[in-house]
């Protein structure tokens, strides 16, 4: 099945991914479309925070569903 995946600043792609995934597969399927290694993302659907151990499916997660990514920001030093 294909879901949206949707950043912060409005942009949008489509990842297929199946029920029985986990969110740490999902994340494995969104590293291979955009190269956001799955450590630096948070995955969010209707505002709950997705927990890698769980499946997709357990989510309520569906055809068409819109997941919104979060970039985790490592620490950087502004000179």
């Amino acid at each position: 099945m294909q879901i949206v995946v949707r950043t912060l600043p409005g942009f949008t792609f489509n990842v297929d991914t199946q029920q029985s995934d986990t969110i740490r597969n999902l994340k494995e399927h969104i590293y291979a479309a955009q190269k956001i290694p799955p450590e630096e993302q948070k995955l969010q659907f209707l505002k709950v925070n997705l927990k890698d151990s769980h499946t997709v499916g357990s989510y309520g997660i569906k055809e068409g569903s819109e997941i919104l990514l979060i970039l985790k920001m490592k620490g950087c030093i502004v000179l």
